[in-house]
C-alpha cells in the first residue's frame, strides 16, 4: 500500500528530468550556425557511447543527428566527459549539462524553444539536491528542497506542498483540498472519516494511501472551475487551464512508475519510466523530434542513448 503515496511524493520529480528544474532568463540562450556542422564524419551511437568514424569517440565533438539535433561536447573513450550542450533543430539551445565519471554534476538547465527556462536541477554526484521546473510562460511550476516540495499554479498560488510525510492539495482560491499530517486527514479543512483500512495503520504515508484507494476521486480546481489535478488510487492527472493534460503519473504495484508531461498544445514532452534500478527518459519537441534519450541506473550514472 505505501506504493499508493509515491505518486505524490513524484510529481515534483516527474515534472522532472521532470529522473527533465530557475528563471526564465532567455539571455543565455543561443543559437548555432549549422553550417558550422561536420558532415564529413560518420557520426553513431552504439550503446550509449558515441563513435566517430567506428572508432570510440574523444576530445571535443560537435554533430547533427538525422532530425536536425544538434549536439556540442567533450567525449572521453565514447562516453561525454564534461559540458554537453544540445540544441533543438532550429537551432535553438535545449539544453546544457555538466558530466564528471558519467554522473551530473553541478546544475543542469534546460530551455523552451521560445527561450525560457524549463528547468534547472542541482546535481551532487549525480544526485538530484534541488531545483527548480517553470511553465512556458515563465511562472514557477515546482521547486524542491531536500524533502521539501510545492508545485504553483500559474497565478503564484500553491497547488500541492509535502514536506516529508505532511502533504496538502489547495484549489486556486487558497482553499484546502486534501490534507494529511500527525494530526491526520482533512478534507476540505475538516477532519475525514476514518475507514476500516485506517485502524490498521499508524504511519501517514501509508494511512493516506489507503485514503487515496478506498476513497473517491480528490480533485482540486483553477478559479475556473476547470480540474487542476485529480487523485484516485495509484493515479494523478494534473491540468493546465485550458483544460489540457499537463502531467500524468502512474505508480504500478511493482514500485515502477510512468509520467507523461505535456506541452500545452498536446504534443508529448516527456516520457520517463522508473523502477528500483534506476530510470529512462525521453524528451521531444513540439513538433514530435526525439531531442534526448537518456538512461540513469541505481547508482545515477547516465548513459546517453540519444
Amino acid at each position: 500500500m505505501k506504493k499508493g503515496i509515491i505518486l505524490l511524493a513524484l510529481i515534483f520529480t516527474a515534472c522532472v528530468n521532470l529522473d527533465n528544474i530557475g528563471g526564465n532568463s532567455g539571455g543565455e540562450v543561443k543559437e548555432i550556425k549549422n553550417t558550422n556542422i561536420s558532415t564529413s564524419k560518420n557520426y553513431e551511437r552504439k550503446n550509449g557511447s558515441l563513435y566517430v568514424d567506428n572508432v570510440l569517440a574523444n576530445g571535443k565533438q560537435e554533430y547533427k543527428e538525422k532530425n536536425g539535433v544538434i549536439i556540442k561536447g567533450n567525449f572521453k573513450e565514447g562516453l561525454a566527459d564534461g559540458l554537453q550542450e544540445r540544441y533543438y533543430p532550429s537551432g535553438k539551445l535545449y539544453g546544457k549539462i555538466n558530466i564528471v565519471n558519467n554522473k551530473v554534476e553541478g546544475t543542469e538547465t534546460t530551455y523552451y524553444e521560445n527561450g525560457k527556462t524549463i528547468s534547472e536541477l542541482n546535481y551532487t554526484q549525480g544526485k538530484l539536491i534541488s531545483g527548480k521546473i517553470y511553465y512556458e510562460n515563465g511562472d514557477l511550476l515546482s521547486q524542491i528542497e531536500g524533502k521539501k516540495m510545492t508545485i504553483f499554479y500559474s497565478s503564484g498560488k500553491k497547488l500541492f506542498t509535502m514536506d516529508k510525510t505532511d502533504l496538502a492539495v489547495y484549489h486556486e482560491n487558497g482553499k484546502e483540498v486534501f490534507s494529511n499530517s500527525d494530526e491526520g486527514i482533512r478534507i476540505n479543512g475538516e477532519p475525514a472519516k476514518k475507514s476500516l483500512l485506517d485502524m490498521f495503520s499508524k504511519e501517514n504515508l501509508v494511512k493516506t494511501a489507503l485514503y487515496l484507494l478506498t476513497s473517491d476521486t480528490i480533485q482540486a480546481e483553477y478559479k475556473n472551475g476547470k480540474p487542476s489535478i485529480q487523485l484516485k488510487g495509484t493515479t494523478a492527472v494534473m491540468y493546465y487551464p485550458s483544460g489540457k493534460i499537463l502531467l500524468e503519473l502512474s505508480p504500478s504495484i511493482d514500485g515502477t512508475v510512468n509520467s507523461k508531461i505535456y506541452y500545452e498544445n498536446g504534443q508529448l514532452m516527456q516520457v520517463e519510466d522508473r523502477s528500483k534500478n534506476g530510470r529512462s527518459v525521453k524528451v521531444y519537441d513540439k513538433a514530435g523530434n526525439l531531442i534526448a534519450e537518456n538512461i540513469f541506473n541505481k547508482d545515477h550514472e547516465i548513459k546517453q542513448i540519444y
